[in-house]
C-alpha cells in the first residue's frame, strides 16, 4: 500500500496487474487513472502494480534490459540512476529508470538464430536485446512478483536521470549494437583485424574517438576478449591516418562475423547505407500554365467528403465527433440517403474504422443503442490496444507504423478511412509545426496513394473563457496553419446547449479546404424507450438547424435599407439579424446577383452592390422609375416599318374606366380597339383632352434602350407571339373589362443584326408576373 501511496505522489499512474504476471489485461487500461482513494477498489492483497509510462507519469521511461549481456555493458552507455530488477543474478539490475518527455517507444529484437543459446527464450521466435518503454506502453514495478517467483525489488535510492530525447535513444541504439557485435565477436586470431575494421567504421561514419573507444571496449568485455587494452591502441592509430591510407571497414566486418548480424548492428547505428544517388531530367517537371485544365473533385460522400485527400473532423473533447463518424460509417456501409438525406449515395461502400483512443466495447455499446441498421460485411474495426497486446504499435511519427497502417489499408480494400483519433496514433507533439507537417503530409499522400477518403478525428484545444459561446473557426484547432494547409476538407463539430431548456445540439459546418463548402447542419442525440421499456438512442438530423432561411432573410434586410443606395458587404453585414462568415454572405450576394435581384460592380472588397429595381414588390412601382403620363406619345416608340406598338405595363383582369378620362375613346368602335398591329403616324387625335391635360398623374415605366439586356431577370423569356384572344367585354356604362389576357415571356434569341442606325427600345421593361398586350390604333 506504501509503495502505490509513494507512486501517486511522485505523479506516476498506476494499474493493477494479475498476480504474477506482466500483462495488462484491463480494456482502455492505458486511459485508466487510479486516485489514492480508488486504490482499495482496484488493488488486492496479491495484485501486482503497473506503472504507465511516457506522458502519463511525467515522462518517465523504463529501460528494459532484456538479455544477461545487455545488463552487464549498459554500465557503457546508460549514466546510473534510479533501477530495479528481481532474483540475485544477472538480472537484479534489469529496469533503469529516466525522465525523458517527448521519446518515443524503441525495440530491439533479433532473430534467435542469430542469438547464443543461453539467451534464447524456446517459446519465442525472436529475443529481445533492449527496450525503450515510454508512452504506451507499462512495466510491473515492485513490490510485485515476476512469473517465475522472485520479487521485483529497488537496488538503489537515487532519483531518475532527465536525458534528452535523441540522447537516451542514441545510448540505448548503441547499447543494442554493442551487444549484437560481442555475440558475433571473432574468435582468437581475427580479433585485431576486428577491431580495426570496426574502429575504421565508426570513425568513418561521425563517432568520436572517445565515443569509439566506448563501444570497442564494451563489445570486449562482452565478448570477454581478454586483450581489451591492445584493440583499443588500434583506435588511435586508426584515426591518425592519413586519408590516402586505407581504412577497413563494413566488407572486413562481413567476411570476419555473420553479414546479417552485422547489417542489423550497423542499422541500428545509423550507418552502413550508402546514399542513393540517382539522375533525371527536369525538363520533364516543368509544366506549362493550363487555366482551362480543372482538377476535378470526386467524392466518396457526395457534397461532404473528397475521395483521394485528407479530410479533417475537428472539434472539442466530447462533442459527438466519434457518434457522427460511426452514423456515417453505418450509412455508407448500406448505400442509399446518408446522415438523413445530408448526402446520398448509389452504392454501399467498405469502411475501416481505426480506433485509438477506446477498445471494441464503446462503438459495440453505441451499435446497440442506437440500433441503428448497418451491413457488417462493409464495416471492419480496428483496435490500438488489441495491437499493443501484441508489440504491434501504430506510431505515424514513425516509418514502422506508417507500414504498418498501409498494410491494414490495403488488406481491408476500404474506400473510407476513420482514424479516431490522430493524437492517440502518434507519440509527437502536434503542436509544433515540425511534428505535424511530416503527418500530415503523409495521411495526404496516403489517400492520393490509394484514392480513398482518409477521415481523421482530432481534439482541437479548449476554449479560452472569453471565447466561450462563439463559433469555431479553423483558427481554434491546435497547429492550424500546418494541419489544413494538406487537408481537402475540414469539418467542426460543435456542442450547443440551450441555456434556457437545457437542450445539447451537435453542430456540424464547413470550416476551411480545397473543395466546396456544404450548408451547415445539425444532430441531437436522445434516449427514449421502446414499447418493451428498452432503453435506446436516437439521432435526429436537422438540415436547418437555425430554422432560418439566411438567404431570404440578408434580401429582406436589403430591401428594407438599401432601395436605390448603393452598398458594400460591410454595409450590409452590421445590418444582419444574424451571424456569419465574410464567406458564406459572399456566397449568399453572389447567389442574389445570379437571381438578377441585385447588380453587382468591381471585385473583391470594393465590390459594390445595388438592388435591381424591377425587382421591388411594392404595388405602385413598376420597374422602379416614374414616368410622367402627360402624353401617350411617350408610351409609343414608332419601328423601322412605319408602324407603331403601344407597350402597357400590363393587365390581369383589370378594370380600366374611360368613362372618367377618356370619353372619345368609348366612340370607337370594338373593332376599331381590338387590332394586333396596325401602322399609325400620330395618335394626338385618339387622345381625350382631359388625358392629355393630366399632367399630376404618373406611369410607373422603365423604358429600355437594350432590349437584349443580358442582365433581363430570369423570368422574361420570350416566346412565339401568340394568337391574340378578343377582348371580353361585360358591359357596363362605365367600365371595360379585360379577361383572360395571356401573360407573355421574353426569351433572348440570336442577336440581332446592327442597325443602320440607332433605334430607341420598343419594349417597355415589367416587374415579374406583369403581362402585355399590343394595341394599334
Amino acid at each position: 500500500m506504501n509503495h502505490l501511496i509513494n507512486y501517486i505522489s511522485r505523479g506516476w499512474e498506476i494499474i493493477p496487474i494479475p498476480p504474477r504476471s506482466k500483462k495488462a489485461i484491463l480494456d482502455n487500461w492505458q486511459n485508466l487513472r487510479i486516485s489514492e482513494s480508488d486504490i482499495p477498489e482496484h488493488f488486492h492483497n496479491n495484485s501486482n502494480v503497473g506503472v504507465l509510462l511516457g506522458s502519463p507519469s511525467q515522462g518517465l521511461v523504463d529501460v528494459d534490459l532484456d538479455t544477461k549481456a545487455a545488463v552487464k555493458i549498459a554500465k557503457f552507455f546508460l549514466p546510473d540512476t534510479l533501477a530495479f530488477g528481481h532474483g540475485e543474478g544477472i538480472k537484479k539490475v534489469s529496469h533503469k529508470l529516466y525522465t525523458c518527455p517527448g521519446v518515443e517507444t524503441k525495440q530491439f529484437p533479433i532473430r534467435k538464430e542469430l542469438v547464443p543459446i543461453d539467451e534464447r527464450e524456446d517459446d519465442k521466435e525472436s529475443v529481445m536485446i533492449v527496450e525503450l518503454r515510454s508512452t504506451g506502453r507499462q512495466t510491473v514495478f515492485p513490490p510485485s512478483i515476476h512469473p517465475n517467483g522472485e520479487e521485483y525489488k529497488w537496488v538503489n535510492n537515487l532519483e531518475p536521470v532527465t536525458l534528452a530525447p535523441d540522447d537516451l535513444k542514441r545510448r540505448v541504439s548503441m547499447l543494442a549494437a554493442a551487444v549484437l557485435f560481442s555475440w558475433h565477436w571473432p574468435s582468437q586470431g581475427t580479433r585485431q583485424e576486428a577491431s580495426m575494421a570496426l574502429a575504421g567504421t565508426l570513425l568513418k561514419h561521425g563517432f568520436t574517438i572517445e565515443e569509439t573507444r566506448t563501444f570497442l571496449e564494451a563489445v570486449c568485455t562482452a565478448a570477454q576478449d581478454e586483450e581489451v587494452g591492445m584493440r583499443l591502441a588500434q583506435v588511435k592509430n586508426t584515426s591518425q591516418k592519413s586519408d590516402k591510407e586505407p581504412i577497413t571497414g563494413i566488407p572486413k566486418l562481413k567476411e570476419l562475423m555473420n553479414p546479417e548480424a552485422i547489417d542489423k548492428a550497423l542499422e541500428w547505428l545509423g550507418i552502413g547505407k550508402e546514399k542513393e544517388t540517382f539522375t533525371f531530367n527536369p525538363l520533364e517537371f516543368f509544366r506549362k500554365p493550363s487555366p482551362n485544365e480543372k482538377d476535378e473533385i470526386t467524392w466518396t460522400i457526395p457534397g461532404l467528403i473528397p475521395r483521394g485527400y485528407l479530410t479533417w473532423l475537428v472539434g472539442y473533447p466530447k462533442t459527438g465527433k466519434s457518434w457522427l463518424s460511426l452514423k456515417i460509417a453505418c450509412d455508407v456501409s448500406l448505400g442509399g440517403p446518408v446522415l438523413d438525406g445530408v448526402s446520398d449515395l448509389e452504392h454501399p461502400l467498405r469502411i475501416l474504422y481505426v480506433l485509438a483512443d477506446t477498445s471494441k466495447t464503446q462503438p459495440m455499446s453505441r451499435l446497440r443503442k442506437t440500433r441503428w441498421n448497418y451491413n457488417p460485411d462493409n464495416i471492419l474495426f480496428l483496435y490500438q490496444n488489441e495491437l499493443a497486446k501484441d508489440g504491434l504499435d501504430v506510431d505515424l511519427a514513425t516509418e514502422k507504423g506508417r507500414a504498418r497502417l498501409e498494410k491494414f489499408i490495403q488488406s481491408s480494400k476500404a474506400q473510407l478511412v476513420f482514424l479516431d483519433s490522430l493524437s492517440s496514433l502518434t507519440l509527437s507533439d502536434l503542436i509544433k509545426e515540425e511534428n505535424a507537417k511530416p503527418i500530415a503530409l503523409y495521411l495526404n499522400q496516403l489517400a492520393e496513394k490509394y484514392q480513398i477518403a482518409l477521415v481523421t478525428l482530432y481534439h482541437s484545444r479548449k476554449p479560452r473563457k472569453e471565447q466561450e459561446g462563439l463559433t469555431m473557426s479553423q483558427h481554434d484547432i491546435s497547429g492550424s496553419g500546418v494541419l489544413m494547409r494538406f487537408a481537402g476538407s475540414s469539418i467542426g463539430v460543435e456542442l450547443k446547449v440551450n441555456e434556457k431548456t437545457g437542450e445539447k445540439k451537435h453542430l456540424v459546418h464547413y470550416l476551411a479546404g480545397w473543395v466546396k463548402e456544404f450548408p451547415q447542419f445539425s444532430f441531437t442525440l436522445e434516449d427514449e424507450y421502446d414499447d418493451y421499456d428498452q432503453e435506446f438512442t436516437t439521432m435526429t438530423i436537422d438540415k436547418n438547424p437555425d430554422g432560418k432561411n439566411y438567404k431570404e432573410a440578408l434580401w429582406q434586410t436589403i430591401l428594407n435599407n438599401f432601395q436605390g443606395v448603393e452598398f458594400t458587404r460591410a454595409d450590409i453585414e452590421n445590418l444582419l439579424p444574424f451571424s456569419t462568415n465574410e464567406r458564406y454572405l459572399r456566397r449568399m450576394l453572389s447567389s442574389l446577383k445570379k437571381e438578377k435581384k441585385l447588380k453587382v460592380r468591381g471585385k473583391n472588397k470594393s465590390t459594390i452592390y445595388s438592388v435591381w429595381n424591377r425587382n421591388i414588390s411594392d404595388p405602385s412601382m413598376v420597374g422602379g422609375n416614374l414616368l410622367p403620363d402627360t402624353n401617350i406619345n411617350s408610351l409609343v416608340e414608332q419601328n423601322i416599318s412605319g408602324s407603331t406598338m403601344v407597350r402597357y405595363p400590363g393587365f390581369r383582369s383589370d378594370k380600366i374606366n374611360i368613362s372618367d378620362h377618356s370619353p372619345n375613346l368609348s366612340d370607337h368602335t370594338r373593332s376599331d380597339i381590338i387590332r394586333s398591329t396596325m401602322p399609325v403616324s400620330d395618335l394626338s387625335d385618339h387622345i381625350s383632352p382631359h388625358h392629355r391635360e393630366r399632367t399630376d398623374k404618373k406611369q410607373h415605366l422603365i423604358l429600355d434602350n437594350n432590349p437584349e439586356d443580358e442582365d433581363l431577370p430570369p423570368n422574361f423569356e420570350q416566346e412565339e407571339k401568340p394568337d391574340i384572344e378578343p377582348f371580353n367585354f361585360k358591359h357596363n356604362e362605365n367600365e371595360l373589362v379585360l379577361d383572360d389576357i395571356e401573360p407573355f415571356n421574353f426569351e433572348q434569341e440570336e442577336e440581332p443584326k446592327v442597325p443602320e442606325r440607332p433605334l430607341k427600345s420598343e419594349y417597355v421593361k415589367c416587374c415579374d408576373g406583369i403581362t402585355r398586350k399590343e394595341f394599334t390604333i
